[in-house]
């Protein structure tokens, strides 16, 4: 009888034990990153008009496939992306609205374009091509916004550039100045921009 219950005792002590073991008390969670990441692009697009000119918004929304606490925080942040154009798309909107040039035919755009860069090794980066024209006035430019998968950090620049700021910064700026002396000119076309002392 005493051997039965040691028995019994033992296959109880080592249930609890896998128990514990399976419901993780520390907090702690493993998360294995993928290594590349799923996704779609959801056209978030509104056309208006006024008259004979037309207004055209369209932000290209990614976001990635997965249930993951990682993919959710890297949507909730693409997210947010969109919603601070919303105020642009409103001044489009009151642009077209206010517009003395209603009865020309035209177009004024907010565009925001996506595009995936990077796609490996547990990252994930959207480059965003944006373009906007109203009454006469253009603008476009670019950004990225990169993602860690295995835990959705949004990448900054110390993430991926060695130094303290001052460094960083000092090695921009050195880049950005590279850029200036050796992209071709608008007026030529063909030349280079040197220095004056070259």
């Amino acid at each position: 009888m005493k051997k039965r219950n040691i028995f019994k005792h033992l296959f109880l002590f080592c249930l609890l034990a896998m128990a514990v073991a399976l419901s993780n008390p520390t907090g702690h969670t493993t998360v294995s990153a993928a290594s590349k990441a799923s996704y779609k692009i959801i056209n978030k697009k509104t056309t208006k008009r006024n008259n004979k000119l037309t207004a055209r918004y369209l932000y290209q929304l990614p976001q990635l496939k997965g249930k993951s606490a990682a993919v959710k925080k890297i949507n909730r942040s693409l997210k947010a992306d969109y919603k601070a154009t919303l105020s642009s798309k409103a001044s489009l909107f009151d642009a077209l609205k206010n517009s003395p040039y209603s009865y020309y035919s035209g177009e004024y755009f907010y565009t925001t374009k996506c595009k995936v860069t990077y796609n490996k090794k547990g990252y994930v980066c959207f480059k965003f091509t944006c373009d906007w024209m109203a009454g006469g006035v253009h603008n476009g430019w670019e950004y990225g916004l990169t993602y860690r998968l295995k835990d959705g950090k949004k990448l900054e620049i110390q993430d991926v550039v060695r130094g303290d700021d001052y460094t960083i910064k000092q090695k921009i700026a050195s880049a950005y100045s590279c850029l200036l002396y050796t992209s071709p000119s608008p007026r030529d076309g063909l030349l280079s921009r040197m220095p004056s002392s070259a």
